[in-house]
This record gives C-alpha cells, structure tokens and sequence, in this order.
C-alpha cells in the first residue's frame, strides 16, 4: 500500500505531493493550490480527504479529495474560519473539525457534512488559554487544550512522538497512534510536519524519509 506525504508550502500558497519509496525516497507527485499562508493540514479519518487552514486573509480551510490510486488531491470546497488557526484536528467520526488559534486564544469547532464539507458557520468559538495550538478530542469531547506542554500529560505509553530535530513543534491529535506537527502529513502512517516559522521544509522532509 502506497504512503503520501502533502507538504505545504506557505509561500506559495500549494500542497506538494510526494510518494514515500519503500528505500526512503520522496518522488514528487505535483502540487495543488490553495492560498497564501497555507499550513496546518488533518486527514479524514476514512483518508479520502485532506483539509488545510489558511493563515492569511481571509482565513480558511480547503478541503481536497484524496485519489487513493494516485494521491493526487483535487479541490473540493472551501470555508471560512474566525481566527488564524496554526492547528487542525477531526473526530474520529469525521464529522467535527477543531481548529487552535494561537494569536487569538481560543478554539474553532465546526461541523463536517456527509461530503466531507466544512460548515460555513463555526458550532462554537470558545476563548481558551493564552496562545493554544494544541487541542486533544477524546470519545467526542475537547479533554485538552492549550500548548504543548498543556496537552503532553495526556500522553500514554503507545503515543509516538516524532523528533524532527526543531523542524516542527509536536502535538497530540485526535488519534493518540496518529501524532501531529504542523505542516506535513503523511496519509497511511503517523502524522509529521513543520510549520513556518519552526525550521524548513527541507529538514521536515528529511525527517520523514528517515522514518
């Protein structure tokens, strides 16, 4: 079974596509377009769908179709959200997106339709801790939220973290067996990444192949 890793490139506003060889080697797959800023990405717990958050304005998520023959993504839909949000997590139904706002301090939930479409208008925005950018759902409930140091003690003995050598900043998913960063993830496999701001995309990329 194939393994992908979507790359997002905040400069330019794209999600790279790389298929992971079996030796280590990321082979590029193209590229798709989303915005200027584009960063934190989560995939649906089915992984038929990616969905990005946009960080400049007006803030976003796109949400892409996933071709599991190819990895190739393909638009979707796209919908607003309140704040800038460095961090983005699903349900493990897939039904409710969770966005963290570090600069605003507070916590986007958001339903999700039958098609994988993010509702226009946010459930809640609940004003949380200072610079949250982490958020743990747990049997449908938030459990945590906040930084990671907030959200490191609802590690268990099974959680893999993954030292990127400071090329991004761990956080606890939804899924405890499926770690986060910011940035990169990678479908069929746990979760890696590196946001702006918290190395290159060059030593994420390495830290991936390495796995």
């Amino acid at each position: 079974m194939p393994t992908y890793v979507y790359v997002a490139n905040a400069d330019d506003g794209e999600i790279a596509t790389y298929l992971l060889n079996p030796g280590g080697e990321l082979e590029p797959r193209g590229r798709a377009k989303a915005a200027a800023q584009v960063a934190p990405m989560a995939v649906s717990p089915d992984q038929r769908l990616l969905y990005a958050a946009v960080r400049s304005k007006p803030f976003s998520v796109h949400v892409f179709r996933i071709d599991p023959a190819s990895g190739a993504l393909s638009p979707h839909s796209v919908s607003p959200l309140a704040e800038s949000c460095p961090y983005l997590s699903l349900d493990r139904t897939g039904r409710t997106l969770f966005g963290a706002s570090y600069g605003a301090h507070l916590v986007i939930v958001k339903d999700v339709g039958g098609d994988g479409g993010v509702a226009p208008e946010a459930r809640q925005v609940i004003p949380v801790g200072r610079n949250a950018h982490a958020i743990l759902a747990e049997n449908g409930k938030i459990v945590a939220v906040g930084t990671d140091a907030d959200t490191r003690g609802m590690m268990g003995p099974k959680t893999q973290v993954i030292d990127a050598g400071h090329a991004g900043v761990p956080v606890v998913g939804h899924d405890p067996h499926a770690p986060q960063l910011l940035g990169v993830q990678r479908v069929l496999g746990p979760g890696l990444g590196v946001g702006r701001g918290h190395g290159t995309p060059g030593a994420g990329l390495r830290a991936v192949s390495s796995l």
